[in-house]
């Protein structure tokens, strides 16, 4: 989370968005009296780094929210909980021979998170309804970045892909959904898929040809 009252901004970070990378490179044009929370560095603020909208709001005031610059990563929903997946069990799978083992537990996974770990279902819209002004979209993430460092006025030098890297190139997240788990995900991320136009691309079988990582 940063509030940059320099730039006048407010970068707000959602899971498994590639927000860290963004985050670090932000926090770079803050200035005496900005406020920032992240992973990568030494915070000077009380909120975590993954504060909610509403508690970035009620930090800021109603006229800072109002008049800065709000801004958010956005991903796939289908694939961001791939990577939340990964990330949440931190496994390097090796051997090939648990290459159906592991989707099975993706769908419990994938269950108990629309049920019981809403972290970012709804995190972009407020009642069906956009609060940012920017969103970086994860599928355009450079050409996004560029546009907004532009927007306020920053230099830009380029992105740092930081955080946990979980799979290797190739490697697809329709790999690991069955149809049940793909219309769970449309179903809870329904508002999302919609406003930001989102599909679920390349549906294969559940295991087939699964590259895992190494």
């Amino acid at each position: 989370m940063i509030v940059s009252h320099k730039h006048k901004f407010i970068y707000v970070k959602a899971h498994r968005v590639a927000g860290t990378s963004v985050h670090v490179e932000l926090e770079k044009a803050c200035g005496d009296g900005d406020l920032f929370s992240g992973d990568h560095s030494e915070r000077n603020c009380e909120l975590s780094p993954h504060a909610t909208v509403g508690q970035v709001r009620d930090l800021v005031g109603e006229k800072v929210w109002q008049d800065y610059t709000k801004i958010v990563n956005v991903r796939n929903p289908w694939d961001m909980l791939v990577s939340l997946y990964f990330f949440t069990h931190n496994w390097t799978v090796k051997q090939s021979s648990v290459k159906l083992l592991v989707p099975a537990l993706f769908g419990a996974f994938v269950r108990w998170h629309v049920s019981y770990s809403p972290r970012n279902k709804d995190f972009w819209l407020i009642e069906g309804e956009p609060w940012a002004d920017v969103y970086i979209r994860y599928e355009s993430l450079e050409s996004d970045c560029w546009d907004l460092w532009y927007k306020l006025g920053l230099k830009w030098t380029g992105l740092q892909r930081l955080g946990s890297q979980h799979r290797q190139n190739g490697f697809h997240y329709s790999l690991m959904y069955d149809y049940e788990e793909m219309e769970t995900v449309r179903k809870a991320y329904a508002r999302e898929i919609e406003y930001f136009g989102y599909s679920f691309e390349h549906p294969y079988s559940k295991g087939d040809n699964v590259k895992w990582i190494v």
